[in-house]
This record gives structure tokens, sequence and C-alpha cells, in this order.
């Protein structure tokens, strides 16, 4: 009876480590340029979303040759063959994220004063989706081009837990539909670039009207 529950324990102690091995997380980097995320380890699965070349996830299991990864509350699906694995570990990612979002930031704020213009993307004038691409950029993050597409990429974040760097979203009056983003900087403010006649500033997301017509935010540093 002894040697039965002995070899029970270690057989238990087993499954344990094995188990900790497997889902021991890692970051990846895409390297395609453009990866459907799926909610099923397969291409039959429904794409419920997109990750650009250069972005990176967070894998929390592996499943043959796919990869889940953190995306919002759902679980979702990369392919291997799209994503290379670094050694870089969760603690260690989230140190990084808060190193560079203080850099991320402080290099939006270079562009305070910049004029909005509808479709610019450099310093001569930016729309909203424009700068936060040009921002990112900078520090090798490379978003799509709207708005929407922004914030099918990324790790969905709640409104309590953003950090400097975050992209913050917004719709407006009758509309579910997301069409404006900026950059959260802190103390529950933004950078953005508003509309035409305004020029890019720091406005507050917990009071007026971004607070009314806040959408939610994703988290994209590396």
């Amino acid at each position: 009876m002894k040697k039965i529950i002995k070899i029970l324990l270690i057989t238990c102690l087993s499954t344990i480590i094995l188990c900790s091995t497997a889902f021991a997380a890692e970051n990846g980097t895409v390297i395609a340029n453009i990866l459907n995320i799926r909610s099923g380890p397969s291409t039959s699965n429904s794409i419920v979303g997109k990750l650009y070349v250069g972005n990176t996830v967070s894998i929390i299991a592996k499943e043959n040759n796919w990869y889940q990864i953190e995306y919002g509350n759902k679980k979702a699906y990369v392919s291997g063959d799209y994503v290379s694995i670094n050694a870089t570990s969760r603690s260690s990612f989230r140190t990084d994220v808060a190193t560079i979002s203080n850099e991320v930031v402080s290099y939006a704020k270079n562009y305070i004063g910049v004029p909005y213009r509808y479709g610019g993307t450099t310093p001569l004038g930016f729309d909203c989706s424009g700068f936060t691409q040009y921002v990112m950029k900078n520090f090798n993050i490379f978003l799509p081009r709207s708005s929407g597409d922004q914030y099918s990429i990324g790790t969905r974040v709640s409104k309590s837990q953003l950090i400097a760097g975050d992209l913050v979203f917004f719709n407006s009056a009758g509309s579910n539909r997301i069409n404006h983003v900026g950059m959260y900087v802190g103390d529950g403010k933004f950078i953005h670039a508003p509309i035409p006649g305004q020029s890019v500033k720091i406005d507050s997301i917990v009071s007026g009207y971004f607070n009314t017509y806040y959408y939610g935010a994703t988290r994209v540093l590396k």
C-alpha cells in the first residue's frame, strides 16, 4: 500500500512539473506581415483579430504547432509558423514595458501643438491613428492605419489597469464603431490628435467628453 501511495505521489509531482513547463509563459515576435488571430488552433476556426510584423505576443500554452496567446479575456490562437520565440519571461516583459512606457510618452509629447490633418501621418500634421502609428513606429511597433484596426491588435486592458503608452479608443454618440484613438500618459489623461482646427494635446479620460465615449484599450508595447 505504501509503495502504491509513493508511486501516485511521484506521478502527481511529475504531472505538475510537466504542466508548469508546458504553460510557462514565453514571448514571441510576429514575423509575418499580417497574422490572423483565431478562436481555436486551426485555420478552420474563425478569425478574431490580426497581428502585424514586429508585434509581440505573450504565449501561455502550446498546442501542436499553434500558440495560445493573451488576447483580452478570450482564448485565442496563432500559428507557430509565423511567430519567433524569444526567451523573455512574462515578468521581464512587464518590467520592460514599465521601462519603455515613459520613453514612449515623452516622445509623443514632443509633438504637442502639431496641427490635426485628415490622413496625416507625419509631424507636418496628424490625424488620430496617424499620430499613434507614427509614435509607435519609432519604437519598432508597427500599427495598422485605422483606429478600428489598431484596436484589433495587442492585449486588451481594462480602464483601471492602464499604464502609460497604452492605446485608448473612443466611439461617438449613437455609434458602437471606434472612430478615435490616443495614447494614455498616466493620471487619467491621454495624448491625441483631436479634430480639424485643433492640435495634438492632452485631455482627460476620467471626466468630460472622452470619459463618456471611452470604448476600450489595448497594450502594444514590447
